[in-house]
């Protein structure tokens, strides 16, 4: 085996142990978190029609009567055998509802970053170094879109859709054509400031490539603009923008558990604040999982294209420093 497979398959593995204890302590964390909350499940049966004996096992199963060690001991068995428990509140169990909604969170996280990074490097590509007031106006936008957060544009997105007949098309729709129009408002909310965060990062990443020795060889040669611009310099330029555009992928997940309170959407941070109001201690350990895989899981596959967009960062995994 080479050395660059072998620094591949460390790194690989490095990030798998990483991705797994970053569950674990998230998942391990809110469970001792919801030890310490006032109130339980038990208490937040009342008054929903709860049997007798459904109260008395929320009641059993409340983590606040039990010691840290028993707690943290059982979670741990728990997760190694992939069992985290029934919900108290949807009466269902915990894995196949979080599978289910992390799914729906996941489709939109992705088709958000997918838009972003059209938008954002795109609009970059096209405007940076070059004179005249439309790089300017948009030098602007996204300056004010950067500034804005998630949760503020998507309220404002979803007056805008109410007011526009947007809203009430997306209820009347069905199949893919209404998924789209019901995704559109969160998909917007969350891809527009991250777009304008790429914009900005991969025009100062796009002006220094231009100055480099390879992009002065190639003028001289006397290629087209064009081909400059979006073929030789985007690609040379794609390296430190996978690494920017990964780390602020990961932010998109924050973003969206709030976005997904405005508008609806029913995916993880949805299910994430049912399970934190009604005190359902297993679904808020499995929605915590849930958001560390993806955060972990996002960073490894930043990691990933990194290494194959430019084979040279496993050298510094070699202490020879081969390429």
């Amino acid at each position: 085996m080479s050395v660059s497979a072998v620094s591949f398959v460390r790194r690989a593995v490095a990030r798998l142990v990483f991705v797994a204890a970053l569950v674990l302590v998230a998942t391990l964390g809110a469970v001792l978190l919801a030890r310490l909350a006032p109130g339980g499940a038990a208490v937040e049966l009342y008054g929903t029609g709860a049997t007798r004996a459904e109260y008395d096992a929320a009641q059993a199963d409340d983590v606040r009567l039990r010691g840290a060690g028993d707690v943290a001991r059982q979670w741990f068995v728990n997760v190694a055998t992939l069992d985290f428990g029934a919900s108290q509140k949807f009466r269902r169990p915990v894995l196949p509802l979080v599978a289910e909604r992390a799914a729906r969170t996941a489709s939109l996280v992705l088709l958000a970053f997918v838009l972003a990074v059209a938008l954002g490097v795109g609009v970059a590509t096209a405007t940076a170094a070059r004179p005249g007031p439309w790089p300017r106006v948009i030098r602007v936008c996204a300056i004010a879109l950067q500034s804005c957060p998630p949760l503020l544009l998507a309220i404002l997105l979803s007056w805008l859709a109410w007011r526009s007949g947007w809203q009430a098309a997306a209820i009347g729709a069905t199949g893919a054509a209404g998924w789209l129009l019901t995704a559109a408002v969160p998909t917007l909310a969350l891809a527009l400031p991250l777009a304008a965060r790429l914009e900005r990062a991969h025009a100062r990443v796009f002006v220094e490539t231009r100055r480099t020795p390879v992009m002065t060889a190639l003028r001289a040669r006397g290629l087209a603009a064009a081909s400059l611009r979006w073929r030789h310099a985007l690609r040379l330029s794609a390296p430190p923008l996978i690494g920017i555009a990964s780390a602020l992928g990961g932010s998109l997940l924050g973003g969206s558990l709030a976005v997904e309170l405005i508008t609806a959407w029913p995916g993880l941070g949805r299910l994430a604040y049912e399970a934190f109001t009604s005190r359902d201690t297993p679904l808020m350990a499995g929605c915590a999982a849930a958001a560390a895989l993806f955060v972990g899981v996002a960073n490894a596959l930043g990691d990933a294209a990194i290494v194959l967009v430019d084979p040279r960062v496993e050298s510094v995994d070699d202490p020879r420093g081969r390429p």
